[in-house]
């Protein structure tokens, strides 16, 4: 299961959704001697530009419990082998996701600056899944 949860988790953030929320539900079985248990994973998937301040994912539903969030920076500029930057979940609650990009700058082998990416700077996909 874990596999293919990986799995899912790759093709759902590497897919352009066209900046549109996406959500749905999978249902797993897993399989004991004496008993079978059947549990449902909802999913939210969103692609935003990035604001600076952080952006911030209103779910179409709550969760159950703080859902796991993974986010992946998109850059939208030529790549630069002296920027990278990071997405760091600023909040997450069962309801929404607010998640923060953070630009480091190298300059040969030491680290020169850290700042917040500006406004659509990048683009961010975000994957909340939670029961």
């Amino acid at each position: 299961m874990k596999r293919f949860i990986a799995s899912f988790i790759i093709c759902m953030l590497t897919y352009n959704f066209s900046n549109a929320l996406q959500n749905g539900s999978l249902i797993g079985e897993a399989s004991f001697p004496n008993d079978i248990l059947r549990y449902r994973l909802q999913f939210v998937v969103d692609r935003l530009l990035y604001s600076a301040g952080g952006i911030t994912v209103v779910y179409p539903f709550t969760f159950s419990t703080s859902p796991q969030v993974y986010a992946l920076v998109e850059l939208l500029d030529p790549f630069d082998p002296e920027v990278a930057y990071t997405a760091t979940v600023t909040s997450n609650l069962i309801g929404s996701v607010t998640i923060q990009v953070n630009k480091l700058v190298y300059d040969g082998a030491t680290l020169t600056t850290i700042s917040e990416a500006s406004t659509n700077e990048v683009a961010v996909s975000i994957l909340a899944i939670g029961e």
